[in-house]
């Protein structure tokens, strides 16, 4: 979200720097892991690409904002938070991940159901990380604009 908005006019660097970042945790996880000094495996398979294009997709929702002001980012981390259930849910469904719900429409709405409760944290989380990322962001921004005007 963050990226989305500061590389907002290099939309490029947007993409890349949280699929960078991705990348270089799930490196680090997967080293752990292999050298037994971890539980977590940093890579778990094909559909991992799914979950990496839904970071894509939440960088995109951050080219919309156009101020960082609490409205925009409030709504911003809203849509964001939801995209990402949304798409992590339906990949789960899709690749009979961890719930081995049916193909049909009520395996489809009990995957969902399950994950709730995955929703209600990512919600928090992500409201609550983009409220400090953005108000530091501002406030740098704000404390730069005093310097330069005081030269």
């Amino acid at each position: 979200l963050f990226s989305g908005f500061i590389f907002s006019k290099n939309k490029r660097y947007a993409i890349i720097a949280p699929l960078f970042a991705m990348l270089l945790s799930d490196t680090v996880y997967q080293i752990l892991y292999v050298t037994g000094n971890g539980t977590v495996k940093g890579f778990y398979g094909w559909w991992q690409i799914l979950q990496y294009l839904s970071i894509v997709a939440i960088s995109v929702v951050g080219f919309y904002i156009n101020k960082a002001n609490a409205l925009q980012v409030g709504i911003s981390s809203l849509v964001g938070a939801t995209l990402f259930f949304v798409l992590s849910n339906f990949f789960v469904w899709v690749e009979g991940m961890g719930y081995q719900h049916s193909y049909t429409l009520n395996g489809f709405l009990n995957c969902f159901i399950d994950g709730i409760p995955f929703y209600k944290a990512t919600l928090l989380s992500t409201v609550l990380f983009s409220a400090v990322v953005f108000t530091i962001y501002n406030f740098v921004i704000e404390t730069n604009k005093v310097k330069q005007s005081i030269k």
